[in-house]
């Protein structure tokens, strides 16, 4: 004869096993998640102290990271805070060239020359307004830049990652 009261002990007995299986699997990986977060920002803080304020440099250094034992939400918002990088690094070379190639005696001939011949072409407001673009859109990156470490702490948070001092 069955017992069902003892078969309904040894289910409950199982599935609180398999319970605790997953339970422990789950505080595993997310010790993992943890520590290799905590790796990738301890690398991040590294670079940011070596690169000297050579964005294009924290760009390639950052890339060099490896994400691949990280949680794919960690990943996805890293790879944004790179790209937040890169286009801090395309704008900061975008002016450092306009400061290099511009030259005031150049500006201010063909401007004069403009004026006398009537062409109605402004090029000392041309430069002025280019530079103004280039130092708005170098804010708009530093600010994506925080915004998207802002987002790359919370999520390391979330697994408990240890963040930089």
């Amino acid at each position: 004869m069955l017992n069902c009261s003892k078969i309904k002990n040894d289910v409950f007995k199982v599935l609180v096993l398999i319970l605790i299986i997953i339970t422990s699997s789950c505080d595993l990986i997310n010790s993992e998640y943890k520590k290799n977060i905590s790796s990738v920002l301890q690398l991040d803080a590294n670079i940011s102290n070596i690169s000297g304020g050579d964005e294009t440099k924290q760009c390639e250094e950052m890339r060099k990271i490896d994400l691949s034992d990280c949680p794919k939400d960690f990943t996805v918002a890293y790879v944004d805070h790179i790209h937040a990088w890169e286009e801090a690094a395309r704008i900061d070379r975008a002016y450092k060239k306009f400061k290099k190639e511009v030259n005031l005696e150049d500006i201010i001939e063909e401007s004069v020359l403009n004026e006398v011949f009537g062409t109605g072409h402004n090029v000392i407001k041309n430069a002025v307004d280019f530079e103004e673009k280039l130092k708005e859109n170098g804010r708009i990156a530093s600010e994506n830049i925080h915004t998207t470490f802002n987002e790359v702490e919370r999520i390391a948070a979330s697994y408990g990652a240890t963040l930089p001092k």
